[in-house]
Order: C-alpha cells, then structure tokens, then sequence
C-alpha cells in the first residue's frame, strides 16, 4: 500500500517473478483508497527566471549529459506543448517528397520539400523536429541538412513509407524562434537551457 504522494525515482523500478506472489497469494501494489500516487522519473526544474515580458528561462546542465533531450514538460501536472510553427490547429503541406535512389530505398522518404516563405533558417537545426502526418501514422524527423535556397530537407533516417498524394501536413517542433504562443517551451539541448 502507498501513501498519497510522489515518489520520485532516478532509475527504473524493476519488478521479478518474485514481486508477484503467487497464484494462491497474488500481490497487488496500490495507493490507498482516496489517495493519489505517482511515480515519477520526471526531473524537477527550479530556479527559473525572467529573460523578458513573456519568456522564462532555466538552467538544466544535466540535460547536456544525454544523448536525447526530453520531450515532454509538465508545468503544475499540466502537459505543455513543445514551440511549433505553424501553432496549434494549423499545418504546413510539402510540395513533394523526395525518395531514395536506389531501388531497394525507392519508398523510402530521406527527406521534402517546403513551400517558400512556410520555412526560415534556423539557428538549431541539431534541435528541430519535423513531424510529419502519414496515412494513419506520424513521424518525427530530424534534419540532417537544409538546403534554404532550393527549399529541400534532407532527413537524418528515412521518415517511413506511408504516403499518399502530393501534400502531407507537418509542423517543425522545438525551435526559439515558434516560442511565441503562452505555454509553450523550447529546450536549447546543447547549451543546456529550457525557455518556457
């Protein structure tokens, strides 16, 4: 039995056979009844302050240390959504999709195409997500090199094989210049720094 609370972990719980009981003796792990427990691998963030009118800042070092940020953020138990251009409810569409030259990579996706004006340079391309709407999936694409110019993006691995047509909605998530709506945030990986 638990007690109301959260109960943060650095590590995952890891349960065996053992930590089951039996068929006869079954164990069951709860919260007692009314009470409302957590367990979390969630890291807190503190020390905030104010970068301007509308913008807030924190240091999170340890995040420099992992090979992937994280991607999630909860302020007060509320989820927060991540910076994206276009806002919430509203879409890019590619023109085209470019494939993969080699017969075997021929629906491969490695990379798209951009309407001129939906897109600008980014400082942190190494940070921005592409999430791309497939048929009945979505994928999350990092990129590996942008070509402004001839609006091309080349995809750190191939975005699946999923598609149909000649438009496919996407937004670009995690960018600082998409922090522009209240409760979204962006996390600068290398530098170590979570604006909010």
């Amino acid at each position: 039995w638990m007690r109301n609370g959260v109960y943060r972990i650095s590590r995952p719980v890891t349960f065996t056979p053992q930590d089951s009981g039996t068929d006869r003796c079954p164990v069951t792990y709860r919260s007692y009844a009314g009470e409302k427990v957590v367990i979390s691998g969630g890291k807190l963030v503190t020390n905030w302050q104010k970068s301007d009118k509308h913008i807030w800042t924190a240091k999170v070092p340890w995040v420099k240390e992992q090979p992937e940020p994280f991607y999630q953020l909860f302020v007060n138990g509320i989820r927060r959504p991540r910076a994206r251009t276009p806002n919430e409810g509203k879409y890019f569409y590619t023109k085209r999709l470019q494939y993969g030259s080699k017969a075997k990579d021929a629906a491969l996706c490695t990379g798209m195409t951009f309407v001129k004006g939906d897109l600008k340079p980014w400082d942190n391309s190494e940070d921005a997500l592409i999430c791309l709407f497939h048929n009945w999936v979505n994928s999350y694409d990092r990129v590996a090199a942008a070509d402004w110019e001839k609006q091309k993006l080349t995809f750190a691995r191939y975005a699946g094989v999923f598609f149909l047509g000649p438009n496919v909605r996407y937004y670009v998530e995690n960018l600082r210049s998409a922090l522009d709506a209240p409760g979204e945030w962006y996390l600068d990986h290398k530098a170590g720094l979570l604006y909010y």
